[in-house]
């Protein structure tokens, strides 16, 4: 049991009938968060999915109101940089959110794609990107198209990860 947070039911017997280990099974508790940034994954792997990224960021800044959300764009990661520019590369420096915002990740966390893709990121990266937002004091959630069975091993101890890897998860999301 985690201070601050509730038994998720639905997951756990999902888990459960699936035999798979009872871990990351807690909800945190609803709160609002002063501040959202919304980092929005524009790599290779994520070409697919473009629409729906579209679709999720406005619907958050909808929800959150434009005066608190700030959308922003990477590719790998974001502590590559964000917003590139197309022609020459260059990035803005992913600063460190504030204490009890947000940080809101629509990301494929390096496994879309081709297999020798420089768009990639790595799994040690995403750790520096949990960490670094964890010292901040704020919140991290990932939102993701693929099955979490794919995604790197250990990232989901240390990050709240929501799978959109169905029809019927982004029909949800978007109803």
């Amino acid at each position: 049991w985690r201070l601050g947070s509730r038994l998720d039911m639905a997951a756990l017997v999902k888990r459960s009938a699936r035999l798979q280990p009872l871990t990351a099974c807690f909800q945190a508790e609803f709160r609002t968060a002063p501040f959202v940034q919304v980092l929005v994954d524009r790599g290779e792997g994520m070409e697919p999915y473009a629409d729906d990224l579209d679709f999720l960021a406005a619907q958050f800044v909808d929800v959150a109101g434009r005066d608190r959300v700030e959308q922003r764009t990477f590719v790998g990661t974001p502590l590559r940089g964000l917003d590139p520019d197309i022609f020459t590369g260059e990035t803005a420096e992913w600063q460190r959110p504030p204490a009890k915002s947000l940080v809101l990740v629509l990301t494929d966390l390096g496994v879309g794609g081709p297999p020798g893709s420089r768009d990639r990121g790595f799994a040690d990266d995403w750790r520096a990107v949990a960490a670094m937002v964890a010292s901040a004091q704020a919140d991290l959630r990932m939102l993701t198209p693929f099955p979490l069975k794919r995604l790197p091993t250990g990232l989901a101890e240390i990050m709240q990860i929501v799978s959109w890897d169905s029809l019927a998860h982004l029909v949800r999301l978007r109803g």
